[in-house]
């Protein structure tokens, strides 16, 4: 393997029949290194369900049974050990129905309706040691958007809405929100009456609790960018996002132990001269593939994450082009390397090394 301390792939399906285009699917990636994405829009609205194989770099659409979600946008999809569970999407209007999927039988089964207004482009965090995802935000329909913190205990089957306390986030949708030990840390969104959002915010799920985190360096106001923990490293990772005018590539990272924004966008990427496009690579697997790629501009896209992996897989999204945006369906994994990786790499290329 080619180390660097982060750096892109694209994965070039072997498979002939791949997902179309699209933007603002959701999906998750599983221990098994398979990837699952559910619906998106292009021109239509989908209600697919596609399962790709990186070890195997091959796409498969699933049939499934039972009571199906159909055609959705901006939902979003949690695994809990051998189900996948969806929430909320828009298709005309709206959805505040909960679905799970079998990831066995890829049988769906619809679950207790949320009792609040439905919504789409919300963000979801799951605690496992409680069974809890927590919901925040979101576009409600009319205009309307939400600040609303609402979780569904899986166990328990149930409901809740919280009144919360401290610096509560302004409503917005299309921000994006990881969990850590019992934080949730909450950046970016969209809000047509304010704008685009970089603002960052803490959640503490003990005391029901918000803290605006003001530091330095932040990435510019954005919405559907997307976020991730690197547990080798106690950061959360930024990637991507757009705004009316624009697609961002950049990648930052917020240190979680010590409070600071730090742009550690890969030289590979900067350095790629921006008429060049990134050269594909086939492979019956990532692992094998050995040349770090760069990731395109995007905002829209699928990020999906592995406790188990120090990588994650970025699906679809949108590009800015001469005149409008272009919609993709291509999957690039980006690969985060534990500490002990980059300083044996800075050993080897120390300058008392490079002229032996």
């Amino acid at each position: 393997m080619f180390f660097n301390k982060q750096g892109w792939q694209k994965i070039e399906p072997i498979s002939t029949k791949n997902p179309q285009k699209r933007i603002k699917s959701a999906g998750i990636l599983t221990e098994n290194d398979e990837l699952i994405i559910y619906g998106g829009v292009e021109w239509d609205t989908y209600q697919d369900l596609w399962v790709f194989d990186l070890r195997q770099a091959k796409w498969e659409e699933k049939a499934t049974k039972g009571e199906r979600p159909g055609n959705l946008l901006g939902h979003t999809c949690t695994q809990y050990g051998n189900k996948m569970i969806l929430f909320g999407g828009m298709n005309g209007k709206c959805s505040n129905e909960l679905y799970e999927l079998d990831l066995k039988t890829f049988e769906w089964k619809k679950l207790r309706k949320c009792p609040y207004k439905g919504r789409h482009s919300q963000t979801a965090c799951l605690e496992e040691e409680t069974s809890t995802i927590w919901f925040f935000g979101g576009y409600l329909g009319k205009s309307e958007r939400s600040n609303e913190m609402i979780t569904y205990n899986i166990k328990k089957n149930k409901w809740h809405k919280y009144h919360m306390y401290g610096d509560v986030p302004s409503p917005r949708s299309s921000c994006s929100a990881i969990l850590w030990k019992h934080f949730i840390y909450l950046f970016a969104g969209y809000n047509e009456n304010v704008g685009y959002y970089n603002n960052l915010y803490s959640f503490n799920t003990q005391n029901l609790t918000w803290t605006e985190i003001v530091k330095p360096n932040a990435p510019s106001p954005r919405d559907r960018c997307s976020c991730w923990v690197d547990y080798s490293q106690n950061k959360m990772m930024v990637f991507g996002g757009m705004t009316d005018d624009d697609c961002f590539s950049s990648l930052y990272s917020f240190d979680l132990d010590f409070h600071f924004w730090e742009d550690i966008t890969p030289y590979n990427l900067i350095n790629q001269p921006k008429k060049d496009k990134p050269q594909s690579v086939s492979s019956s697997s990532f692992e094998t593939q050995k040349k770090f790629q760069w990731a395109p501009q995007s905002g829209g896209h699928v990020v999906c994450s592995s406790l188990r992996t120090h990588y994650i897989v970025l699906f679809s999204g949108q590009k800015k082009t001469k005149n409008s945006f272009d919609y993709s369906n291509s999957v690039y994994v980006f690969q985060s390397l534990p500490d002990i990786t980059q300083d044996l790499l800075n050993f080897a290329q120390a300058p008392i090394l490079q002229d032996i």
